[in-house]
């Protein structure tokens, strides 16, 4: 029974993939990657990060960010410091930081910043 149930009528966090492929971030979110953008949207993130193996510990996020290639180094400081990023690795235009949950968003609406996703390996907490 449960099973029928289950099946016409999933729980509201089930989507089926063309429900997802309708759905279009707003545009102050086109700069996240979709899982990124799912996660915000999420309930329960901890339960999210851990379904999807994403580093989230102390309400930070570990992101790879790149910035446009023409950012001087004043300008990527003062993103840095503005939104409390913690830089792990640099190299070019290319960050792998911790950011806040709650700069992503304004983060992903800077000029400067041209997409911000998730490392490809999930890392393990």
């Amino acid at each position: 029974m449960c099973l029928t149930f289950c099946v016409n009528n999933p729980p509201p966090w089930v989507f089926k993939k063309e429900v997802l492929a309708q759905i279009k971030p707003p545009a102050e979110f086109a700069k996240l990657e979709s899982v990124l953008y799912e996660f915000l949207l999420a309930a329960d993130r901890d339960g999210f990060a851990r379904m999807h193996r994403i580093f989230f510990g102390e309400g930070r996020l570990r992101l790879y960010i790149v910035t446009d290639p023409n950012i001087s180094g004043i300008e990527k400081e003062g993103l840095i410091e503005t939104y409390q990023i913690g830089v792990e690795r640099e190299s070019g235009n290319l960050l792998r930081a911790t950011v806040p949950v709650e700069a992503l968003v304004p983060l992903a609406g800077e000029r400067l910043i041209v997409s911000i996703r998730l490392p490809d390996r999930p890392m393990v907490q």
